[in-house]
């Protein structure tokens, strides 16, 4: 596996959206900080399905598993805006 610009670029936005994560959750308090946690999980879901998709990367403990014929970086993209829908909401009932 190279390293092409691409995947250099997905590696940085996966590096941004983990320490998002951090600093949600350990330096914010409240309702807001969970739609926060969950939006930037989202997108650490999403980056890693892209990753996954271009590269080829077979996750060890999945293999190539199929659920109900998807593949685990499409189960990844469909988990990944399920967590947006989540913020979405929690965001949404925190601002009530």
């Amino acid at each position: 596996m190279s390293l092409s610009p691409t995947m250099v670029a997905a590696l940085v936005a996966l590096l941004v959206s983990l320490s998002a994560t951090y600093n949600a959750y350990m330096l914010r308090g409240g309702k807001l900080a969970w739609s926060q946690v969950l939006t930037t999980l989202a997108t650490v879901c999403l980056t890693l399905s892209i990753v996954f998709s271009q590269t080829g990367v077979v996750l060890p403990l999945v293999g190539n598993a199929k659920i109900l014929s998807a593949s685990p970086s499409d189960i990844l993209y469909i988990v990944g805006f399920l967590l947006l829908f989540a913020a979405s909401l929690k965001l949404r009932y925190s601002l009530k």
